[in-house]
């Protein structure tokens, strides 16, 4: 079987003490932002910070050399791992409602220039949910019905870039769907709905595949294990679809409930503490222009 290259060991065995660095500096970023976040508007929710803080607690947990429940086999422990860093952190960290603190913590010019970037095409063209699912679900089938997996094994690198793929594709798929942030030219709820619909759909045909034909093969794992993993990723995704339905139902909800001139108001970067900032726990808007 094909062995990294030396130079590529030292890297594989550093890179979750690098991970979980960063995740301490976006501890660190989040609460400098809650300081900086201006004071004349309304209160920031706990809620929204205890989620952030649990998104990057899983995502840590995902990068442990050893998981519970992986019972000495790697093909457990990926998977588990990929259900921990690709569907349950990213979601938590988006309801943490990351996009908006850190608007209302810059200088109003800042937070302009970055609504500005929001609003451009090719962030508004990658936020639409027909390209947001096929990244997140698609890699998945190239994955684990193909070589690729096995290939990935004693491949440090590529390992390593399928699992930076998998934490961004799920964040992205997450904040698509159920983000509370309000975002200029955000898909409707039906569009977005429906991406998720077929997107647990062909999660849940992919784990039953895998489970029935024994993928991913080359492994060198016994076919039992092989079909666990199967299950964990078919019952993990099961929970973070429930999750993200949950989110996106409550967002729903919550639009429902404000005012009609609450609703049909444009996005803008800050608003005074009198005024509402929607309903839920973890409501939170973006906005273009300074109030």
């Amino acid at each position: 079987m094909w062995a990294a290259p030396e130079f590529c060991q030292p890297i594989a065995g550093a890179a979750p003490y690098g991970a979980w660095a960063v995740l301490v500096v976006a501890f660190i970023a989040y609460g400098v932002a809650l300081r900086l976040r201006r004071r004349d508007l309304t209160p920031w929710s706990y809620w929204r910070t205890a989620s952030f803080v649990i998104g990057l607690v899983i995502i840590a947990v995902a990068l442990l050399p050893d998981l519970p429940g992986a019972a000495g086999s790697a093909v457990r422990h990926h998977m588990i791992s990929h259900v921990l860093l690709a569907m349950m952190g990213p979601i938590a960290v988006v309801l943490g409602c990351p996009t908006t603190l850190v608007i209302q913590a810059l200088p109003r010019e800042a937070a302009r220039k970055l609504v500005g970037i929001l609003r451009a095409r090719p962030v508004h063209l990658i936020t639409r949910p027909a390209v947001a699912a096929p990244l997140n679900v698609g890699v998945m089938f190239l994955l684990y019905l193909t070589p690729l997996y096995a290939m990935a094994l004693d491949r440090p690198v590529l390992s390593g870039l399928l699992h930076l793929h998998f934490f961004f594709a799920g964040y992205l798929f997450a904040w698509v769907i159920a983000n509370q942030d309000r975002v200029p030219g955000q898909s409707s709820f039906l569009a977005r709905l429906v991406a998720l619909g077929l997107s647990a759909a062909a999660h849940a045909y992919l784990a039953k595949l895998m489970f029935a034909e024994g993928w991913p093969r080359g492994t060198g794992e016994p076919l039992d294990q092989v079909q666990a993993a199967a299950q964990i990723m078919y019952y993990g995704g099961d929970v973070a679809e429930l999750l993200l339905a949950a989110a996106l139902f409550g967002q729903w909800y919550a639009t429902r409930r404000a005012p009609p001139h609450e609703a049909a108001r444009p996005p803008a970067i800050h608003r005074p503490a009198t005024q509402r900032s929607g309903s839920g726990m973890f409501s939170c808007r973006i906005r273009g222009r300074a109030a």
